[in-house]
């Protein structure tokens, strides 16, 4: 009976949040024209016919989310782009070809012009939007627990003047100088920028990074890549998460403090449809092109998840990107185990042959044999569980040769001795993972060439990519390489990971797929960098068809679709307009995706890379080379430092015995917590039960009932805490 009773009070609950009456009942605040649109549990959308803005309000927190400062309208402070921007529910650019012409417009401005046309649909709303002969929708629909915002790119219609970019409800959350709070944004691991922070300047950075179709001879290679599609608000202790679920690799995540243009603090995510570039014609001379098809053929959405819990900051966004992960693409908690460190071994290098002296033609060049990767291996494993990558072994990309059937150099040890390394790994159960750069190649072969595999730029020229000094920002111009385009990436992974698996190997580690996004711009068939990730994920789910694959960089199209990700970003770029660095990346990710921070002999601070793995529950990776028979001088590896495994072999045996016991119990682990104890001192609670708290400062730390010595940490085993 007490069952029954229960069930029927959680079904009156349950209906009374949707009631006609309460359903009707206008939310606080909210001006007579509004109208509900759809409800959904807790939720309810209510819109303005008029002009197509919304107010999202969640009943269980009493949180209102509307996509328009309600009190701009009244504000004659404000005048002209600042005002009708923040009236709108949409806003971007017009481009007339012809001129180069590119003119603003603002769906605020267009209602006044009779140019917005409102319908209820199942679910909400839709806003027909209609301007210098270029049409298209907004969809407004609410689910269970979000609402989406969409422009369908069916319904997108041009002419003589095309859509340019546009910007979905770009005042979402919309907060005065009255309001506290911060917006996250997704600048490598993760940054706050606080509202009102006295700051000039903004966000303004593309997700995934750059495009890497344009030619660039210099580049900043210090920023970190937007490497998730999100970005947070939280405004007077309640908070929303916004993914860009379609149409990512064509946004920019925006963010800014008032005072930088308008008297708000602003958030929102810009889409580019039509891209330019600069085409030199004659010397000093040049014109602009623009790219003549649109070549991003997916939806654009938002999907808006008013968190939880209120006052849970950043932590209850992470959980709401954990519950989109879960839903909608499919990642399921880990089981426990994996590994708790990783060593990556490079091979090889290219090297130029001589025959009396004169150097002719290259050919790979030993660093590491697989017979000696295997003792470096022995050397560490003892203190905890352990993966094995192998980086430059194949004969073909050491050359930088594109991807095709793996053939083990045999200046390394060849097939006999990569398979012995096999048998070994696999008795001990330690994944052994065969690198692959699967779009990268500078050389020909494989069935590939510049000319027939090369991705192009806008001006169809083959897209050169370079390296940078970091220093000088400035190409390498004589070590260019190209990507393959996209649609040629599932045929040849699938190839390598096939034979990867027949030599034994438990997977492959793709080295560039997760770490960059590219369009085509081939006359023949141009793909966009939206389309180009999902390729980029097909072809990671294909070789996952032939065993375990693990990426390097993680963006997030890559990461769901591996068991690994290698080189997670571990800090946020420090841009002068951000307030605080954190750990959302790996909060988000943490019990889902088995993640590594980048290697810690590569670090300039050791030690601040040790503390920040143990934090985050990142696995504990270590790159080397035996450097025995070729130094790295005039290789491609020349830029990596602390390879040296003669040098860096002591410390990281000490590191292992110390830190991989520790990091056992919480690598792959959900992280539940995470609170600031002072600054550059911070405690991480995990699902396993253990804590720990890190100190980055050259103080110690003394805590209520416990201190954490200066650049230290302070373990607690399960329920110690």
């Amino acid at each position: 009976m007490k069952r029954i009773l229960c069930g029927l009070v959680c079904l009156l609950a349950a209906a009374a949040l949707c009631s006609p009456v309460l359903a009707q009942e206008l939310p606080e605040g909210l001006p007579p024209v509004y109208e509900r649109a759809a409800c959904a549990g807790a939720l309810e959308l209510w819109a303005d016919p008029g002009t197509g803005n919304f107010c999202l309000w969640d009943r269980a927190t009493d949180a209102r989310w509307n996509s328009a400062p309600l009190e701009a309208e009244r504000d004659d402070t404000m005048k002209g782009a600042v005002k009708n921007r923040l009236l709108s529910l949409v806003t971007g650019t017009l481009l007339d070809p012809a001129l180069g012409k590119e003119t603003p417009f603002y769906s605020g401005v267009l209602a006044g012009q009779n140019k917005l046309t409102y319908a209820r649909v199942q679910g909400g709303y839709q806003l027909q939007v209609s301007a210098s002969g270029v049409s298209f929708s907004i969809e407004v629909l609410l689910e269970k627990d979000h609402l989406s915002v969409r422009l369908p790119a069916a319904g997108l219609e041009e002419g003589e003047i095309w859509l340019k970019d546009v910007q979905l409800a770009p005042s979402l959350g919309a907060a005065s100088t009255e309001d506290e709070g911060f917006f996250l944004v997704p600048d490598g691991c993760g940054a706050l920028i606080r509202f009102n922070n006295g700051k000039k300047g903004s966000y303004d950075e593309p997700v995934y990074g750059a495009d890497k179709a344009a030619i660039r001879t210099a580049l900043a290679v210090t920023k970190q890549t937007a490497a998730l599609p999100v970005y947070g608000i939280e405004k007077n202790a309640n908070g929303l998460l916004a993914v860009i679920s379609q149409g990512a690799a064509a946004a920019n995540v925006r963010a800014a403090p008032a005072g930088n243009g308008s008297i708000y603090n602003t958030a929102c995510a810009s889409f580019t449809l039509r891209e330019k570039a600069s085409q030199t014609i004659a010397q000093d001379v040049a014109q602009t092109i623009y790219e003549p098809e649109r070549s991003v053929l997916q939806d654009l959405e938002l999907k808006l998840y008013p968190v939880k819990t209120p006052g849970s900051g950043y932590m209850g966004m992470a959980e709401a990107l954990r519950d989109y992960l879960k839903n909608e693409c499919g990642l399921q908690p880990l089981q426990a185990g994996g590994p708790a460190g990783v060593l990556t071994v490079y091979g090889g290098a290219a090297q130029k042959a001589r025959i009396l002296g004169v150097p002719l033609w290259e050919e790979p060049g030993a660093l590491t044999s697989f017979e000696r990767a295997g003792e470096m291996l022995d050397t560490l494993r003892g203190a905890g569980p352990m993966a094995l990558e192998l980086l430059e072994w194949e004969q073909g990309q050491i050359l930088g040769k594109a991807a095709g059937a793996a053939q083990p150099a045999a200046a390394l040890g060849g097939e006999k001795q990569l398979r012995q390394l096999a048998r070994t790994c696999a008795e001990r159960g330690i994944p052994l993972y065969g690198g692959v750069a699967a779009a990268r190649f500078s050389s020909s072969g494989n069935g590939a060439s510049v000319n027939k595999s090369a991705a192009r730029s806008l001006t169809q020229e083959p897209a050169a990519q370079y390296e940078y000094g970091r220093a000088s920002y400035a190409a390498e111009l004589g070590g260019a390489f190209y990507l393959r385009a996209p649609g040629q990436l599932k045929a040849a992974l699938a190839s390598f990971a096939e034979s990867a698996q027949a030599l034994g190997l438990a997977g492959v580690s793709v080295t560039d797929l997760g770490a960059m996004s590219y369009s085509d711009y081939h006359k023949n068939g141009t793909v966009g960098a939206p389309e180009s990730a999902e390729y980029a994920a097909g072809a990671l789910r294909a070789a996952g068809q032939s065993g375990r694959v693990a990426v390097h960089g993680g963006l997030l199209f890559a990461a769901v679709n591996a068991e690994l990700v290698l080189d997670a970003p571990s800090c946020s770029s420090g841009f002068s307009i951000e307030d605080e660095q954190v750990p959302f990346y790996q909060i988000a990710l943490s019990g889902l995706v088995r993640y590594a921070a980048p290697p810690v002999n590569q670090q300039a601070d050791p030690q601040q890379a040790l503390l920040w793995s143990l934090e985050t529950g990142s696995a504990l990776n270590w790159a080397f080379a035996d450097q025995e028979l070729l130094e790295l001088q005039g290789t491609r590896l020349a830029g990596l430092t602390g390879l040296s495994w003669k040098f860096g072999a002591k410390t990281a045996e000490a590191q292992a015995r110390e830190y991989l016991p520790l990091l056992e119990q919480v690598a792959g682990r959900q992280i539940t917590d995470r609170e600031v104890l002072a600054e550059g001192v911070c405690r991480t609670r995990f699902a396993s039960g253990a804590a720990v708290a890190v100190n980055y400062t050259d103080q110690d730390y003394q805590g209520e009932g416990f201190s954490v010595p200066a650049m230290g940490y302070r373990f607690w085993e399960k329920g110690a805490a």
